[in-house]
């Protein structure tokens, strides 16, 4: 794991050499921003561990290379955290691994790299968001209800049986158990 963690580390910024991403910032003159340099970065670490013939392991790397900025977004609320667990989630040897906390350890340790900084305020922000999570993640399962599933109460045979109208071809049964689950988390 620290292994991959290293890994993860690298990669992490390396979308933002693509001039695409590239922005000035819109509220501090002279500093620039690189929106969705986490997912190109992501796409590098896929590629290059890929032809390192790096098999599963490499799908640690890319889940936090790809979400490794959503520790700086507010995760206040619980449908925020239900959703960024289940994003966070690999398969591993036939389970799901949630790998939330790494993220969240890749954060804080980005944040550190970063010299001239106060950083105190942003991990004591962190450490709360982290606090959080295992709230939420005791929450649910104090109601029998599992924070890492994607399985919502209602399968799509029962979303159908109840709303007869909806057609599965048009992808409405989805979008309703996608809501389904945050409903769930709230």
């Amino acid at each position: 794991e620290r292994s991959l963690m290293n890994l993860s580390a690298m990669f992490h910024d390396l979308g933002k050499l693509d001039p695409s991403v590239i922005a000035p910032h819109r509220t501090n003159p002279g500093q620039t921003t690189y929106h969705g340099h986490e997912y190109l970065s992501a796409d590098i670490a896929e590629e290059v561990l890929k032809r390192l013939g790096i098999g599963p392991e490499r799908d640690f790397v890319t889940t936090v290379v790809r979400h490794h900025m959503r520790p700086h977004k507010d995760m206040s609320t619980p449908k925020a955290i239900g959703r960024f667990i289940r994003k966070t989630q690999i398969m591993e040897g036939g389970e799901d691994r949630p790998l939330w906390k790494y993220i969240m350890l890749h954060s804080m340790a980005d944040t550190l790299s970063k010299g001239g900084i106060d950083y105190d305020q942003d991990l004591e922000q962190k450490h709360s968001t982290m606090e959080r999570i295992e709230g939420f993640i005791e929450e649910q399962e104090q109601k029998g209800m599992t924070a890492t599933s994607h399985k919502p109460l209602l399968n799509g045979n029962e979303i159908i049986s109840i709303i007869p109208e909806l057609n599965p071809k048009y992808g409405f049964i989805k979008e309703v158990m996608d809501r389904l689950l945050e409903a769930q988390d709230e």
